[in-house]
């Protein structure tokens, strides 16, 4: 997860259980915004808070579109059953510590192997995934949005999209600036967003009390 976050976002140690919360990263794969979920570990005998994460992991991986379950090359563990019809990938982790016929036994169980130490297999991973957003994104892309917001900041992004097209007259910093309030409006969309807007639209389309 910290190899394709490109940062420490996870705390790794030797210690079987160490995760437990949902941590998500997104990544640009072609253009494209994928959201990747790492979970806690699936095994038997865990610890109460453990158990919670796996709770958890099974809940998130009901829902997801595209399961990468990794398993220790050097030491695999039987996972058991995983809870989720999504395609599923299988990962065999930490190739350096195998070799030989045995590295070449074991990779045929698997859909993917990597090393994250080496970077092996690493790029064709990222790939892959890219593939099948790709072609997920193909299904889905003559869907019309439903939501009267999301049609209002789409036809914002339009106009100020037309705008700079249109302003070869205007400076560039004109122009760059309609670019800008294009992307936000977009932006509002896929979720990248202020905070104070996001309270904007909670307050004027629900109902809270306390």
């Amino acid at each position: 997860f910290n190899a394709l976050a490109k940062r420490e976002a996870a705390i790794v140690t030797d210690e079987p259980g160490t995760t437990r919360d949902l941590l998500e990263v997104v990544l640009d794969l072609e253009g494209m915004r994928v959201r990747v979920t790492d979970t806690a570990g699936l095994r038997e005998a865990p610890g109460k808070v453990e158990a919670i994460g796996i709770e958890k992991a099974r809940a998130k991986a009901g829902g997801a579109d595209l399961l990468l379950l990794l398993e220790d090359m050097a030491l695999p563990v039987d996972p058991g059953a995983v809870p989720s019809d999504a395609p599923l990938l299988r990962i065999g982790t930490k190739a350096d510590l195998v070799a030989g016929e045995l590295l070449v036994d074991r990779a045929k169980l698997y859909d993917a192997v990597i090393s994250i130490r080496t970077g092996t297999g690493l790029s064709d991973l990222l790939a892959e995934v890219g593939r099948r957003a790709a072609a997920s994104v193909g299904d889905i892309g003559d869907v019309l949005p439903s939501r009267l917001r999301h049609v209002e900041l789409l036809k914002d992004a339009n106009d100020h999209l037309r705008t700079a097209l249109a302003g070869h007259e205007r400076s560039q910093e004109l122009r760059a600036e309609e670019l800008r309030l294009a992307s936000d409006r977009l932006g509002r969309i896929t979720g990248a967003v202020d905070v104070e807007d996001m309270l904007d639209v909670i307050f004027s389309q629900f109902c809270i009390g306390k």
